[in-house]
């Protein structure tokens, strides 16, 4: 059965897709099956950067035209493609009996080792669908202030739906390692102490001119400089996935992703940060895998209690700021637009700061 792993953004344009080509074809590289899953809706980037054009999509699996392998773009550098574009969306109008028969045809999928999702960015109930189905989601930020308050959007969003997979981040575009791993550290402190979600560190993307001329080029820049400091960056993220301890994780069947997939498309999600009335949140006694998933996206997220330990004021006073907005404000926009006032204020504070030598590298 493959890995399902899902890699998002909060905002858009923040490299996600480049990042999701050039990590799956470095995985593929260290003698590993992937299989790269375009999940954008509304733009074909994976192609745009790849230099690819398919014929046919999941559009055409969907009408009956094709068969699920015969959409599939085949060893494209080492790796499979499944051109999603906006069929995807149209699975969870499919009739039930012709909606099981397209579930069936995804288990072609388990034959990888890997299947990679690169979703749309933003918290669309598209978006927030595939990360709760999925059992490992990676959310690409950036130093932007807007790519952390959205980010920090994302992942409040699914802490309401009761997301229980694990999250990692990737710092990406950032000039250099001990500020990408103060950055991190920071964004850390403030999600675990107001969201029931741990996130941990999966790498760094360095800035490198090499990754724009590759994009103007539609090759990946793993392929074009592979000694580049993108390419080394992806090539250690590559290596943190790929350990043998992160392999512990229960691997479900292709199938029972997409009928999960499919279920919350389908039912109620919290995309807005309020909690809806009608929403039951008492537990089932008796849970199947779809109402498992129906049972997440209504369950109430405990709060952590961090403690105030070794913080610098820039991480208390941001930490005072959520507290409050969390207990006064009562949607994600309002929240968003205070916490990026705050952190655009405090954005200057960053660039003046060096990490001591001691504190080591966060490049996976």
């Amino acid at each position: 059965m493959a890995r399902m792993i899902c890699i998002t953004s909060g905002k858009g344009g923040v490299g996600k897709t480049n990042i999701s080509v050039n990590l799956a074809l470095f995985i593929a590289r260290l003698g590993y099956r992937v299989c790269l899953f375009d999940a954008d809706l509304g733009l074909a980037n994976v192609n745009i950067l790849l230099g690819i054009y398919p014929e046919h999509t999941i559009e055409d699996v969907i009408a009956g035209q094709k068969q699920f392998e015969e959409i599939l773009v085949q060893n494209c550098q080492g790796i499979d493609i499944v051109p999603g574009a906006s069929g995807v969306e149209k699975l969870t109008n499919v009739p039930k009996e012709q909606l099981e028969k397209l579930i069936d045809a995804f288990t072609t999928l388990n034959k990888y080792d890997f299947v990679i999702f690169d979703t749309s960015a933003g918290i669309s109930k598209n978006v927030i669908s595939f990360c709760m189905a999925s059992p490992e989601v990676m959310l690409v930020v950036t130093p932007e202030p807007t790519s952390l308050t959205d980010g920090y959007a994302l992942l409040k969003i699914l802490s309401l739906n009761g997301f229980k997979g694990s999250v990692s981040v990737i710092v990406n575009q950032i000039n250099n390692l001990e500020k990408s791993q103060l950055l991190f550290n920071r964004f850390r402190d403030v999600v675990q102490k107001y969201l029931p979600i741990k996130i941990l560190p999966a790498g760094t993307v360095l800035k490198d001119p090499h990754v724009r001329d590759a994009v103007n080029e539609q090759k990946p820049f793993i392929s074009t400089w592979p000694d580049a400091k993108a390419s080394k960056c992806i090539k250690n993220i590559a290596r943190y996935l790929t350990q043998q301890q992160l392999w512990d994780r229960v691997n479900e069947p292709a199938e029972t992703f997409w009928e999960r997939w499919v279920e919350l498309m389908d039912g109620p999600l919290i995309l807005n940060g309020v909690k809806p009335k009608e929403i039951q949140t008492q537990p089932l006694k008796k849970k199947s895998v779809i109402r498992r998933a129906e049972e997440a996206t209504t369950a109430p997220p405990s709060r952590e209690n961090g403690g105030n330990h070794h913080q610098d004021p820039a991480t208390v006073d941001l930490h005072r700021l959520l507290g409050n907005l969390d207990k006064h404000l009562s949607s994600i926009s309002n929240d968003m637009s205070a916490i990026r006032k705050y952190i655009e204020f405090k954005q200057a504070d960053l660039s003046k700061i060096e990490v001591p030598k001691h504190l080591g590298t966060f490049c996976g």
